[in-house]
């Protein structure tokens, strides 16, 4: 027989299903009203972060005087942030979200985590850059070296990119490009003596430059293979 403290009961436990349901139902509202939110400020997000200015670029029609720059990822070498400066290579779509891939690192602000200075690499975007990594491989830190392409053409086929090298000290308070517009960088390296050991391929020759760290000076008068004037018959006989 149903009595009054049963039904009292039975009335407290619906409440406390109903407040459940309730509760539960606004949390998944909140929530996904807070990820569409985010969803749309990511997808929109590149609308506030392209910056037009006025900056004569390497083309084969003449230097562009507006190009369109965005800020792409900000990462850590040596002492140094750096935060890249992209050119898109693809126009900008409400339906499409910015990909970095797509796109040329044109130059770099550097800022030093030891000083408030922040600085551009370039004083111009003609450049492509290409790769950031600090020598020695193993242990601390001497110096910061930098691959990139000078007055890199956008239609160029990457296969026929010449390569230059520039040294970056730890802080970014000095930098010297010691070797330009080459076919193939094959060895970059510091040896016990802090010197900085490039081996690269010009005009048909291999080159062995060695350089100071400590003020990027070239040491001697590069080693230089000319393969054209290569006589293997007489290497090979002067070997047996």
């Amino acid at each position: 027989m149903l009595t009054l403290e049963k039904l009292s009961k039975w009335m407290k436990f619906f409440n406390q299903i109903a407040l459940s349901v309730i509760v539960g139902s606004v949390a998944i509202a909140i929530v996904w009203m807070l990820a569409i939110e985010a969803y749309g400020s990511f997808k929109h997000r590149h609308k506030n972060d392209p910056v037009t200015v006025k900056a004569p670029i390497a083309s084969n029609t003449g230097s562009k005087s507006e190009i369109t720059l965005h800020v792409g990822y900000v990462h850590k070498v040596g002492d140094l942030w750096l935060a890249d400066i992209l050119e898109p290579q693809d126009s900008y779509d409400t339906n499409v979200v910015y990909r970095s891939s797509s796109s040329i690192t044109r130059n770099v602000v550097m800022s030093s985590v030891n000083t408030d200075k922040v600085r551009l690499l370039f004083n111009d975007y003609t450049n492509k850059l290409n790769s950031f990594e600090t020598l020695p491989e193993e242990g601390s830190a001497k110096v910061i070296v930098c691959k990139y392409v000078k007055n890199f053409k956008n239609d160029i086929d990457e296969d026929l990119e010449k390569p230059s090298l520039l040294l970056l000290s730890i802080d970014g308070s000095k930098q010297k490009t010691i070797i330009e517009d080459v076919d193939r960088i094959l060895k970059v390296e510091i040896s016990g003596k802090d010197e900085l050991h490039a081996i690269y391929f010009k005009d048909g020759k291999l080159v062995n430059s060695k350089f100071s760290i400590k003020d990027f000076s070239e040491i001697s008068s590069p080693r230089i293979f000319d393969l054209k004037e290569l006589n293997l018959e007489s290497n090979i006989k002067g070997a047996t």
